[in-house]
């Protein structure tokens, strides 16, 4: 494994740890959304709507199976105290809000939120705003 797949798992092995659903269309709404609001930064770049159902990445999913069959319990995948607390403290805060809210906050940041009707759009962009504060 190269440095780049390295840091990238553990990233989301650290983002993952503080985070409260294991489905992995929450995670990937989820980390998509951090992402989308510049609190996390940039390493997943191949997300694709997925309809109604948000965002999902190939890679962040391929990551996701990697870590759970081959690094379960591995200690070597540690990001620096400072990033570590980052994506602590933006998973815990995402972690506030349900499946649904993430789903609708990331489909708001996706495409311009071309998929979400008028009413969906407002209730996204209060829930990115509360966000947005706690963070």
């Amino acid at each position: 494994m190269n440095e780049v797949e390295t840091r990238r798992l553990s990233k989301l092995k650290t983002f993952l740890a503080a985070f409260k659903y294991t489905d992995r269309r929450s995670i990937n709404n989820g980390f998509f959304v951090g992402q989308c609001i510049s609190k996390l930064p940039q390493v997943y770049n191949d997300f694709k709507g997925f309809g109604r159902l948000g965002v999902s990445s190939f890679i962040l999913n391929w990551d996701y199976s990697n870590l759970r069959i081959n690094f379960k319990e591995d200690t070597s995948l540690r990001l620096s105290a400072k990033e570590s607390s980052n994506f602590k403290k933006v998973a815990g805060v995402l972690s506030q809000y349900s499946s649904d809210e993430l789903q609708l906050v990331s489909l708001s940041c996706f495409d311009n939120g071309n998929l979400l009707n008028p009413l969906e759009k407002n209730s996204a962009m209060k829930i990115k705003e509360g966000l947005t504060k706690k963070l």
